[in-house]
């Protein structure tokens, strides 16, 4: 039955179900094919292939698809299915793809999954709200897990794609997920006896929660004394340093401000000297941009004003050479460095003559 990539809207008819010769069942693609899967469906136990993907089926995957034992490709995948995914699709031994792409599913991935050793392609992504590892499926080859919260425990084999390792919180909020819902995330069969047990086990796992939450409640009511009379001793402790610490800031002030080292610029704090400039200066400073600053050097004042000692020029000490006659700036330079000059001081005399006389600003009296 194959009657995919038409305009066909509303639900399926339980009478589908009449056919019980069908293999392949094809919808897919209507965009307008609503309401719940019949579970008349599972009736067709020679079902091969079943598509009805691209549609707006809603509400819970049925159960019963486990038993459809001949499934090998189930594509339920594009439409608007909620709760969990069935575990009883892990007795489908001979399913080969499984997509349950884009939907609203929650939960976790039935540790049943494992069993499907068949399993070669597996998408399930765009469901934000399925949570926990993904179980060790053996020959999976192609999978998709993006827009989950799915995660692989570390030392995992299986088909990744890249998939975050594990943490506790990802298993703490799986617990949470079961116990919100009751232990019915797909993961518990359907039989009397086990359900009988899974009852009991949670009688036994309220008695112990109810055990722990007055234990708990106990030991906060501890804490909560003793935390109630250290509070009080840690207090004054505490204000008891702070004064401490204020009463040496305060001694330390005084102790400062009594015996402390003046600034040795104290001294000339009061004595301001006029600066003279030349007009030369006055010039430049006139033209001093805005941003431009002017430093002042203090120098410790002298207990008696000494004369800077005057310079005086020996001539006897320097040679001195006529170099009017020499026929080129070389030779005159070389007139003045070495015509008259005898020893090793004169020359040097000559040397500093010289720099003298071309500096301009030095000059003789």
């Amino acid at each position: 039955m194959d009657i995919r990539y038409n305009q066909i809207s509303g639900p399926l008819p339980e009478t589908l179900a009449s056919n019980k010769n069908l293999e392949i069942i094809n919808i897919g693609k209507n965009d307008g094919i609503s309401g719940n899967l019949p579970k008349a469906i599972c009736s067709l136990t020679n079902l091969k292939e079943l598509y009805v993907y691209n549609n707006v089926l809603n509400g819970d995957i049925p159960e019963c698809l486990g038993g459809l034992s001949n499934l090998v490709e189930l594509c339920l995948d594009n439409n608007k299915f909620t709760g969990v995914i069935p575990s009883s699709i892990g007795n489908l031994k001979n399913l080969k793809h499984l997509d349950l792409e884009n939907n609203q599913l929650s939960g976790p991935v039935p540790e049943s999954f494992a069993k499907l050793t068949n399993l070669n392609n597996f998408n399930i992504q765009g469901n934000k709200n399925i949570i926990g590892n993904i179980p060790e499926i053996g020959n999976l080859n192609v999978c998709n897990y993006a827009n989950t919260n799915l995660c692989i425990k570390d030392g995992s084999k299986i088909c990744s794609n890249n998939l975050r390792k594990c943490t506790d919180d990802d298993f703490k909020k799986v617990a949470d997920f079961n116990k919100q819902n009751g232990g019915n995330t797909g993961n518990t069969t359907t039989t009397g006896s086990d359900n009988n047990t899974n009852d009991d086990d949670s009688n036994t796992q309220e008695g112990n929660t109810q055990d722990n939450n007055v234990d708990n409640n106990s030991n906060s009511d501890t804490n909560n004394k003793n935390n109630g009379n250290g509070g009080g001793s840690k207090t004054g402790i505490i204000i008891i340093i702070i004064c401490l610490a204020l009463l040496a800031l305060v001694g330390g002030f005084f102790l400062f401000k009594k015996f402390g080292k003046k600034d040795e610029f104290e001294e000339y704090e009061d004595e301001v000297l006029p600066v003279s400039m030349s007009n030369k200066s006055d010039h430049l400073s006139n033209n001093r941009s805005p941003a431009e600053k002017t430093f002042v050097v203090l120098t410790p004042k002298l207990e008696e004003e000494i004369e800077p000692p005057k310079l005086t020029l020996d001539e006897s000490a320097f040679n001195y050479i006529d170099v009017k006659n020499a026929k080129s700036k070389h030779d005159k330079h070389a007139s003045n460095m070495s015509v008259g000059i005898k020893t090793q001081e004169q020359y040097e005399n000559q040397l500093q003559y010289q720099n003298l006389i071309n500096n301009q600003n030095y000059y003789l009296s």
